[in-house]
């Protein structure tokens, strides 16, 4: 599979597919569909490949486009939690390509991939090459994808994995290689917290999957607004807190259980309440995405969190009272809070 880890907002609900392109759907593409300003080396090396024709024998039967009129060549070709199916995925980004799909998975830039890594045809670089010409992008993006092809063609070693996301430098299309990693890692981390509740009752299970409930609430506008997003993106702030979720479960199931006094619990209420008053007051500078109004929206689905925490918590952990939860929590939303202010 060619994943992008270290290339690397969005709400996992329990149908996330469906979301996720409804989402997709929803994000600007201008910034991608723009017209490929390049350098005069790679305006060189695009003039060689121009009229490469594409195979004609790759292309879908006229019976197979009927069939795949709906496909999904990034989910084919990156299959995710399946199997990818390169073939099928070749086959569906060409009827992509025709209908003039030009989003940054999808159509020209799935076969730009296939092409060079061979996945299901063989190897061919100049036709990988004409397609990275044409894949809109920055003139950054641009000429790093030509001159990585024209660097992949002199390597011996065979298994050669090229992606598109190996230079997405601009910001636009970073942003989409982020969304891509987080679809290849958010399952593993589900599978994770699915995991803590084997061997919970009835009773605690309903109480931990309202939390988590909460938690995908929280997490989604949180990552968006309560989070100085200047030098970060939101699914890597949604991946941080989904993390954070996992050690916290982790240490509590391994018996390290929060333990707040009446007068610990009070004062971390009060830094927590400090906090948020401080990140209120914070000027909003046009490069930052904190408000006081999107703080606002982000306390209220936080102390839905923390009223659902407090539930799963008195059903599980029997030996800690509501003043340590209280505590607990406080102390942790005190910390995120420090966050929304500038970096």
């Amino acid at each position: 599979m060619d994943t992008i880890r270290g290339k690397i907002s969005l709400t996992i609900m329990r149908n996330f597919n469906s979301f996720f392109f409804a989402l997709l759907l929803s994000l600007p593409v201008a910034a991608f569909c723009q017209p490929n300003a390049t350098d005069l080396p790679t305006l060189k090396m695009c003039a060689q490949v121009k009229n490469v024709p594409l195979p004609v024998g790759d292309r879908p039967t006229a019976a197979e486009a009927k069939a795949m009129a709906d496909c999904v060549s990034e989910d084919l070709y990156y299959g995710f939690e399946k199997e990818p199916d390169y073939v099928a995925a070749r086959k569906c980004a060409y009827l992509e390509m025709d209908r003039g799909k030009n989003r940054p998975f999808a159509g020209k830039t799935i076969l730009m991939m296939v092409y060079a890594n061979g996945n299901g045809v063989p190897r061919n670089w100049d036709v990988a090459t004409k397609l990275g010409c044409e894949v809109p992008g920055s003139p950054g993006d641009v000429a790093g994808r030509v001159h990585e092809l024209a660097r992949l063609r002199t390597v011996t070693w065979a298994k050669v994995k090229f992606s598109i996301c190996d230079h997405a430098a601009a910001n636009y299309m970073y942003e989409q290689c982020a969304i891509l990693d987080y679809r290849f890692d958010y399952p593993e981390r589900k599978k994770t917290l699915d995991s803590f509740a084997a061997n919970f009752t009835a009773a605690q299970k309903k109480a931990y999957q309202d939390m988590r409930d909460a938690a995908t609430a929280y997490f989604m506008v949180e990552a968006a607004k309560g989070i100085d997003l200047r030098a970060s993106f939101e699914v890597h702030e949604k991946a941080f807190l989904e993390r954070g979720l996992i050690t916290n479960m982790r240490k509590l199931e391994q018996g390290d259980l929060p333990k707040y006094s009446k007068e610990e619990a009070a004062k971390a209420q009060k830094e927590m309440q400090a906090a948020y008053a401080l990140a209120l007051a914070q000027k909003p500078g046009k490069s930052r995405n904190v408000t006081p109004e999107g703080l606002k929206e982000t306390q209220k689905a936080w102390l839905a969190y923390r009223e659902a925490w407090i539930r799963f918590g008195k059903a599980r952990y029997h030996n800690v009272d509501e003043t340590s939860w209280n505590g607990w929590l406080d102390d942790r939303r005190a910390t995120l809070l420090a966050r929304a202010r500038a970096r």
